[in-house]
């Protein structure tokens, strides 16, 4: 265990300059204006009756001993370690908080000398020789880390990230710890016996659960953002016509991994600009992000006509001469430089084909959806009786909002019958779209019992019928 382990926590390793003379910028707080030093002193008053994370001084005392004076340690630090950790996790939630850089020297400045002492005693106690107090304060690090309410994405994501860079939690794709769908192992130096372990891998299941939940969100959010910054069609970026487009990108089946486990392509929205003769990928939002910033990062930008090629630019026996090629006009110094900016070149025409694909599947799918909304006589709340009244009859379009990854449907829609015989409610699969015959087809006209459990059908109708039933209860609700 090193340094970093707690300096990731608040993002502050070393003093703030001191201010000194007059502020450029100025700052607005609680009604003041800060142009001058004296000024700035007023505003500081006013920050510092603010509320700042509570601060625990925990004890100091020499880490060392016999075995009664191991247990006193050990009894300390059950109580020090959780603390200081979650202070040092408020302190940059508070910095992080401020309005402005002003702001921001001010309230760390009040709380520097806590978050050092705090660092401190973390590095001492990870430093210790004694295995088992060592292992001891490894395991209530983690479990600290993982019990943590974090509300925002990215501080989840930061403190997954510090798990992992201090050492704690091993990348292993056959690991038993599983993270957001990726897998991971305890560091063997730990020492977690079988009890500590179960009690932490609860608490790794509940945070697995909240970085997923918020990555949904943030992802949502972000492509939200992303629509607001969409200037064309894809009909007229393909009209050769210039500005940005968000073309969204779906994730792809590729097959089972090496541990038996499903290997999927990321997906997601994709911002591109169309200018003059080239694409260039701006930002990106879902699974694709990391791989999109690094060609960002890395300024790939695409022909504009490569897009209507069958293959990608490099494509098998022409990927020697086109990194070569590509590393005379970049002036690339060495040549892997060039062989790995021409595979997320590759990548990004593979993203793009894959968006371009689903554009125009989707359109069919729309006019498919369309004639069969147009055989619908009652609505889908009604076709399960969500709407207050019941109806024993009738012919619904059903649709599931998001993907079913059992059987890799991407919103499965259908129209679906349902009638009363003489001792129980049924329904029946009406049509299918084509690209849904292979896992439906097969079962048009055949009745089922109506319940809302759908147990008594084919195990992936009944998984859609059951998901498509809990939206809409989802959206009576709301309504």
């Amino acid at each position: 265990m090193h340094s970093s382990l707690n300096s990731q926590l608040t993002g502050k390793t070393h003093r703030s300059n001191k201010m000194s003379g007059k502020v450029a910028k100025k700052n607005k707080k609680d009604g003041v204006t800060a142009t001058t030093f004296a000024d700035i002193e007023k505003v500081a008053k006013k920050i510092k009756k603010a509320i700042l994370p509570k601060y625990y001084m925990p004890s100091l005392e020499d880490l060392a001993g016999n075995v009664d004076e191991k247990l006193r340690i050990l009894k300390q630090m059950k109580k020090d370690v959780p603390k200081a950790i979650e202070f040092l996790i408020n302190a940059k939630r508070r910095i992080a908080a401020c309005e402005d850089n002003t702001e921001k020297k001010i309230v760390f400045s009040e709380m520097e000398h806590h978050i050092t002492e705090t660092q401190g005693y973390l590095e001492k106690i990870f430093a210790l020789e004694d295995a088992a107090l060592k292992s001891a304060a490894s395991v209530l690090y983690l479990r600290t880390m993982f019990s943590q309410n974090f509300v925002d994405y990215r501080e989840a994501v930061e403190a997954l990230n510090n798990l992992i860079q201090s050492g704690l939690l091993l990348d292993d794709m056959n690991g038993q710890v599983l993270i957001a769908y990726k897998h991971y192992q305890f560091s063997p130096e730990i020492g977690i016996d079988a009890e500590e372990l179960a009690g932490i891998e609860i608490l790794v299941d509940k945070f697995s659960k909240l970085l997923m939940r918020l990555e949904g969100k943030h992802r949502q959010e972000k492509a939200e953002m992303l629509k607001t910054m969409s200037t064309i069609t894809l009909d007229e970026a393909l009209d050769n016509k210039d500005g940005e487009l968000l073309l969204p990108i779906p994730p792809e089946y590729k097959g089972k991994k090496p541990n038996g486990e499903d290997d999927w392509r990321g997906g997601g929205h994709l911002l591109l600009e169309f200018k003059g003769g080239y694409i260039y990928p701006l930002d990106s939002s879902g699974s694709i992000e990391n791989g999109i910033a690094e060609m960002v990062e890395n300024k790939v930008r695409l022909k504009r006509k490569a897009i209507g090629w069958r293959v990608p630019p490099g494509h098998k026996d022409q990927f020697d001469k086109a990194a070569g090629d590509i590393q005379l006009d970049y002036g690339f110094a060495e040549r892997e430089t060039a062989n790995a900016w021409l595979r997320k070149l590759q990548a990004l025409w593979h993203m793009i084909q894959r968006g371009l694909k689903t554009a125009e599947e989707n359109k069919k799918k729309a006019e498919i959806k369309g004639s069969m909304a147009a055989e619908a006589n009652i609505s889908s709340l009604e076709f399960f009786n969500l709407t207050g009244e019941e109806i024993i009859q009738g012919t619904a379009l059903l649709q599931y909002k998001g993907v079913i990854r059992q059987g890799y449907l991407f919103e499965p829609f259908m129209l679906v019958g349902k009638e009363q015989t003489e001792d129980k409610k049924v329904f029946k699969i009406v049509k299918v779209p084509p690209h849904l015959e292979k896992q439906f087809g097969h079962l048009i006209g055949q009745k089922f019992p109506l319940t809302e459990d759908f147990n008594d059908c084919p195990r992936i109708l009944g998984r859609v019928m059951k998901t498509i039933r809990g939206q809409e209860l989802m959206t009576s609700v709301i309504s």
